[in-house]
């Protein structure tokens, strides 16, 4: 449920924007730093949709980890979802959207923005074919890692904030909001923490970047094919 909603968002308005703005250009494509705002653009506003669902997905994984007096006990994302909404708000639905969205429109400007970037580079002045097997791997290989660098730190402080439990003594919880999530981090375990799990964070999201731009680049390209039709 949450890839429905974050990566149709995300991919879909990318490549609307992506196109509109060639259209503006006389056909010469955007520049890094558009490509780069609409990347962020787009990924911002597909975590910030898809945030309950993400919410819901951090708690089931986490909640086996819990004391059993603090266990949630979801049944299903849908108990999930109605039992936020009664017990915690409305609002409570969206909690860590603002690491969600940071997280997000780093990743997507890693993503999406370096595979543009470095692809045109690659056939601009380096004179290889756009659409070889070896420029793809190299350009998504190469926004696997600018995306998982990038993403990271906002993705540990999404996990904490989504995780976190109020203090029933003090009634607050240990995290205001991001700044104060990666500031406290940074006081108390030291900057690198920001990145602690890159190793594996890269081993998963890499994979995921190519496969997800390869299969992308397939049916772009079948598509234009069709609509010259």
């Amino acid at each position: 449920m949450r890839q429905i909603i974050y990566s149709s968002v995300k991919m879909g308005l990318f490549r609307q924007l992506m196109n509109k703005a060639k259209e503006r250009r006389g056909g010469k494509n955007a520049a890094l730093w558009e490509k780069s705002c609409y990347a962020i653009f787009s990924g911002g506003l597909g975590a910030w949709l898809s945030n309950p669902t993400d919410l819901a997905m951090v708690r089931f994984q986490s909640d086996g980890l819990l004391p059993v007096a603090k266990r949630r006990n979801y049944k299903n994302f849908f108990e999930a979802a109605g039992r936020m909404a009664k017990e915690e708000g409305i609002p409570a639905m969206w909690k860590g959207s603002v690491a969600n969205v940071g997280r997000s429109a780093a990743l997507t400007a890693g993503q999406l923005a370096t595979n543009s970037q470095i692809t045109e580079m690659l056939e601009q002045k380096w004179g290889y074919d756009p659409y070889s097997i070896q420029t793809k791997v190299i350009a998504k290989a190469s926004a696997g890692f600018f995306a998982a660098f990038l993403s990271l730190p906002f993705d540990n402080m999404k996990v904490r904030m989504q995780k976190m439990i109020m203090d029933p003594k003090t009634g607050k919880y240990p995290y205001k909001n991001l700044v104060h999530a990666m500031g406290v981090t940074v006081a108390r375990e030291g900057p690198t923490k920001l990145w602690v799990g890159f190793p594996t964070f890269y081993a998963r999201i890499a994979p995921h970047v190519m496969i997800h731009l390869l299969v992308l680049d397939y049916f772009n390209q079948k598509y234009s094919e069709y609509t010259k039709h």
